[in-house]
């Protein structure tokens, strides 16, 4: 910190923000959509005009329908999510896939009877294509990137559609073997070039098959998805066997990440299969194919560009963001410069901190930047998530006269408790009155949000007055989000912190003998400078929910003159998000430090 103090906040993984949520039961699948030239829709439900740049529209498939919601841009400051109304589109059927053609005017929805092609200008249906046209029934898997779709029919018929002119054009379609589970028709290079191949999991093999484009012919042996020898599990996949089902393929994607091309499959286990492939004039040939365990739930795979990378997103019950490594990408390019063959790109996983996570779809929105839609659980989620990298390091500074001395956190309570130790060295040029509103302008969060006052102005008067100390301790809880100071209260004069830990106190609960002792427990002081309760913690409405994250602080107090602690003191105290206020709990006087705290039970 550059030799100031302050704290550093070190987290693993990929953090979300939640911006806004609503709860819908049923969500089978989301797409988000922003439209170049948004016509007008029904007034009743929200007042677009032509005039607008563009239109945000999220798709949520449920499972007897389709819902749409949306927001107009440029909106200011606020955006309004509101339901809305569009004429051409399918609602009363669940939707199987959604996208953008190439000239962001009209829009493909793909439902088990219908592709249809939609003009944003007047939302009228410009083209419809019906498994009828080919002798079939009904469509069960779709994908669909710009203006190229592939489909599923009946199961095991692979239909390949192009956007034309305004009209969807069926180019070929092929019958295979097995029935198809998932199907991608993404581009190896993004949005730089059409897709080559179609890549398409089975339900009855573990087997991927890539079909080249647009005579839907086998570009490559089929690729195995059974589980390789030695594959490790993570703890809370042990015990769960693939068999049936679970194993076989839920999502393909195919993408490049970093300088390689791949091909990703999740499996209904949780596990995801990555083929490094090497793809040009001759063929798809493998280069590579490893295997790992992210879940238990099947997985979903979704393509999004953060802060200007492509990343993949495994949606599961233990959510995962897939990017490569830049830092060894960057120097297998530059050692490689020229070579046919490059050094395959690294794959690393960020893991996301929202459990349960069913879909995902990256929002291209102007008031919303690099936001994305989640189905959790029950509920839609619009969320900002964090940069994608493995450490994320967030700096707050202290002011030059504290010291960060211990540290603790409660996930119950979402709080961290800090003990800090302030210099009181004023240089000895000031007057006692002088010195002690130098103190109270240093220390401007002095007893803040405590139950009951700690130290008053008369006592610090005369503690600095007397024998003043070079060093005070305080103990203050933060808000473990954005690091703002929840309370805050000064130790006994002489007193410093020398431990600090987390635990659970639930066990302990036991109601208060009598109403006395209720009174008297009430009305004693709850400070960290003059509290002495017993160990009889009591029972009230949140007093489980603070019992749960308590924290305990240990100290010692060496008095002038003396240079080890001959005592000390146990505090227990806790964050009451209901009152908004830190309790103390009770304190326990020792004999010696309290150099050491860990909880036991």
């Amino acid at each position: 910190m550059h030799n100031t103090p302050g704290l550093r906040v070190v987290r693993n993984g990929i953090g979300i923000e939640q911006l806004f949520s609503v709860d819908i039961s049923g969500l089978l699948g989301l797409w988000s959509l922003t439209v170049a030239q948004p016509a007008s829709c029904d007034s009743r439900a929200m007042d677009i005009d032509t005039d607008d740049a563009r239109l945000v529209l999220l798709v949520l498939s449920l499972v007897d329908r389709t819902l749409l919601l949306g927001w107009r841009e440029p909106s200011g400051e606020q955006v309004d999510v509101a339901e809305v109304a569009l004429s051409g589109w399918r609602l009363g059927e669940p939707t199987l896939a959604a996208g953008l053609a190439s000239d962001r005017r009209h829009v493909v929805q793909a439902t088990s009877s219908a592709i249809v092609l939609i003009d944003s200008v007047g939302w009228t249906v410009q083209a419809e294509w019906v498994p009828g046209e080919i002798g079939m029934s009904a469509i069960s898997a779709v994908s669909v990137s710009g203006d190229q779709v592939a489909a599923a029919i009946d199961g095991r018929t692979i239909v390949y559609l192009e956007v034309r002119q305004g009209a969807l054009a069926c180019v070929g379609h092929r019958q295979l073997d097995n029935v198809v589970s998932c199907i991608d028709v993404h581009s190896w290079h993004g949005v730089a070039g059409p897709a080559t191949h179609v890549a398409v999991g089975m339900w009855s093999v573990n087997d991927v098959c890539l079909l080249a484009l647009p005579d839907l012919a086998t570009a490559a042996p089929a690729l195995s998805l059974r589980m390789p020898q030695g594959l490790a599990l993570p703890a809370f996949a042990i015990g769960l066997a693939s068999t049936g089902q679970d194993s076989l393929p839920r999502s393909v994607l195919m993408c490049t990440l970093g300088n390689t091309p791949y091909l990703l499959a999740g499996l209904g286990d949780g596990r995801l299969h990555q083929f490094a492939l090497s793809v040009d004039a001759d063929g798809v040939s493998v280069r590579e194919h490893k295997s790992i365990a992210l879940g238990s739930g099947p997985l979903g795979l979704t393509p999004f560009v953060n802060h200007g990378s492509l990343n993949v997103f495994a949606s599961s019950d233990h959510s995962a963001v897939l990017f490569a490594d830049k830092h060894q990408t960057a120097h297998s390019d530059a050692r490689i410069s020229g070579s046919s063959s490059p050094r395959i790109s690294k794959l690393m996983y960020a893991n996301v901190d929202v459990l349960g996570i069913k879909r995902m779809a990256p929002i291209d929105s102007l008031g919303l930047p690099m936001s994305m839609c989640l189905a959790v659980g029950s509920q839609m989620w619009i969320g900002l998530a964090d940069p994608v990298q493995r450490l994320h390091i967030r700096s707050f500074a202290l002011p030059r006269w504290a010291t960060p001395h211990r540290i603790a956190h409660s996930s119950t309570q979402g709080v961290y408790a800090v003990a800090t130790i302030h210099s009181l060295d004023t240089g000895g040029s000031l007057t006692s009155t002088a010195r002690e509103s130098a103190v109270w302008e240093r220390f401007a969060l002095i007893e803040r949000n405590v139950q009951h006052q700690a130290i008053s102005s008369k006592s610090l008067y005369n503690m600095i007055a007397a024998t003043p100390p070079a060093e005070v301790g305080r103990f203050t809880i933060m808000d473990s989000q954005g690091m703002d100071v929840l309370a805050s209260a000064l130790l006994l004069t002489y007193e410093m912190p020398e431990s600090l830990c987390a635990a659970s106190l639930r066990c302990l609960q036991r109601p208060i003998p009598n109403a006395d002792a209720a009174a008297e427990a009430q009305e004693a002081p709850a400070s960290l400078a003059n509290s002495s309760h017993s160990g009889n913690l009591g029972e009230s409405d949140s007093m489980a929910q603070m019992l749960s994250g308590v924290f305990v602080l240990g100290t010692s107090i060496v008095p002038p003159g003396e240079d080890d602690a001959r005592s000390g003191r146990i505090i227990i105290c806790a964050w009451d998000a209901t009152q908004r206020h830190m309790r103390i709990m009770c304190t326990f006087e020792v004999v010696g430090a309290v150099y050491a705290l860990v909880p036991f039970r």
